[in-house]
């Protein structure tokens, strides 16, 4: 049930891909040093969204006195001050993340003639939940990836195997619980039909 929860979260990740319908798999990856995730682009295209809703309704509302107008672009420039420290912020934090330990991604493989390949942008994993929940799948598809000659980082690096062994020791934490949790309903249920 949680290979199929994170196949449909990974599926709509892909939907909105700009690659074409080929068969897709999903891996485990590191982010590329310039590389751009698909939620940093999507924020990117929001916030260059908002800037045109912004300037057309600049352009509409000429008629409005100078003082209200005075007051808005007094508004813009504070949020634009914002963003920009924000996104200085985020910027900072990412370089500081990358010289630290690298990020962690969901990359979208693509199925052609020459062979699995990596397609669109990866998927930042921002939360451990995700990692956790698609451990089993996630395992097994990279054990296969190892054996080809797919050049995705964590499959090439030192870092990229200890990451590899984490996911493994998830995925068999996940079934050690879910055994603990059958043993513990079965020795319930003797003691129930017991008495």
């Amino acid at each position: 049930m949680t290979q199929r929860k994170f196949l449909r979260l990974t599926s709509s990740f892909a939907e909105t891909m700009t690659a074409r319908a080929y068969p897709r798999l999903f891996a485990y990856d590191f982010m590329g040093e310039g590389e751009k995730s698909a939620q940093e682009l999507a924020r990117i295209e929001m916030a260059a969204r908002m800037n045109s809703q912004r300037q057309q309704q600049d352009e509409n509302d000429n008629e409005r006195d100078i003082e209200a107008e005075r007051q808005r672009d007094e508004e813009v420039r504070r949020q634009q001050e914002i963003a920009k420290a924000a996104a200085n912020a985020e910027e900072k934090e990412k370089e500081i993340v990358i010289e630290k330990v690298k990020s962690l991604c969901i990359r979208a493989l693509c199925e052609n003639e020459e062979n699995w390949h990596p397609a669109g942008n990866p998927f930042e994993i921002t939360e451990k939940v995700i990692i956790q929940n698609s451990a089993s799948y996630l395992s097994r598809i990279m054990l296969l990836l190892k054996q080809s000659d797919l050049p995705l980082e964590i499959l090439n690096s030192n870092e990229g195997e200890i990451e590899l062994q984490k996911l493994n020791e998830v995925r068999i934490g996940f079934y050690i619980l879910i055994i603990l949790l059958l043993f513990t309903m079965n020795r319930l249920q003797t003691l129930w039909v017991s008495k």
